[in-house]
């Protein structure tokens, strides 16, 4: 009797587990299928905006969320236009699995002060400028340039144009930066590949850790240092470095 009692509570205790996996699996379905549902293309050629929490203006090839006005993209949102637009919001940009722009029509994103931020995995075909907001990324593809006053925040993702922060700094960590960097208050990398001149702007160290930088230049910092199995430069590319007052150090790295 005890054995089959026993196994009767094996049998009801695997019946339970079953349809809890099961119920977890409906729900991750409609959480997916919810958010596919909630995602939407948008051409701003043909007067299809995305969400703006003010409204929006057009003036020649600028789409402006007017006003103290942010744009928020749901994610999956898709936006495209039929030539090269700039998109301006003042109050600056949230962006979550997006893809904006295209190869050949490129959109570029401005903000006044407002912040720049993504999240999940996003490609903007063009370039990011803000006035004087941060500008975090993650895991976020940008073809073009990246400029601000305020601090910049780069996590994977790459940039083939110039990241600048003219007054603050700029953090990467596995970030590909394929046309360099300048900043005023210093800067870091952390992995990643790099090509191009990195210069500061001012008397600011800037520290490479476990980078791989293929061409370019190193100048203007206070002091450098290279560190953590950082590769720099090559047999057939060599790399200058230099800097204004302080030590160049290189630890464990080539």
């Amino acid at each position: 009797m005890n054995f089959l009692v026993a196994s009767a509570s094996l049998a009801f205790k695997k019946i339970r587990i079953f349809f809890a996996l099961f119920l977890t699996a409906i729900y991750t379905l409609l959480f997916c299928l919810t958010n596919v549902a909630n995602a939407a293309t948008y051409n701003l050629s043909s007067g299809q905006y995305p969400p703006c929490n003010t409204s929006w203006s057009v003036s020649g090839t600028t789409y402006t969320c007017t006003g103290n006005g942010r744009v928020t993209l749901a994610s999956g949102d898709v936006l495209t236009s039929n030539n090269a637009i700039t998109i301006f919001a003042n109050d600056g940009f949230v962006l979550s699995n997006n893809v904006i722009g295209s190869v050949t029509n490129s959109i570029n994103l401005v903000s006044s002060y407002g912040a720049i931020q993504s999240g999940n995995t996003n490609t903007l075909y063009g370039s990011i400028t803000s006035d004087s907001g941060s500008i975090t990324l993650i895991n976020t593809t940008v073809t073009g340039t990246i400029t601000t006053s305020g601090s910049i925040s780069l996590t994977g993702g790459s940039v083939g144009g110039r990241v600048t922060s003219t007054s603050n700094t700029i953090t990467t960590n596995g970030t590909n930066l394929y046309g360099g960097a300048q900043a005023r208050s210093g800067m870091s990398f952390t992995g990643g590949t790099l090509a191009g001149s990195f210069v500061m702007t001012s008397n600011n160290p800037v520290t490479f850790s476990g980078v791989t930088m293929t061409s370019g230049s190193i100048s203007g910092a206070s002091t450098v240092t290279i560190q953590n199995g950082s590769v720099i430069g090559s047999s057939s590319s060599s790399v200058p470095i230099s800097s204004n007052s302080g030590a160049i150090t290189v630890n464990n790295s080539i």
